[in-house]
């Protein structure tokens, strides 16, 4: 009845895990992994 073919109807658009790389060394090494970290302020302003 169901086949185990899988069909995408859309595919997240990411950048290059390089590129995202440094953000992750930054949340890391600050140690703040909630919405109060700078990259949430950072967003916050910019909106």
């Amino acid at each position: 009845m169901f086949s185990d073919t899988q069909i995408f109807v859309t595919q997240p658009d990411l950048p290059d895990l390089d590129e995202f790389v440094p953000y992750l060394r930054t949340i890391w090494e600050n140690k703040i992994l909630t919405n109060a970290g700078p990259f949430h302020q950072q967003f916050e302003r910019a909106v």
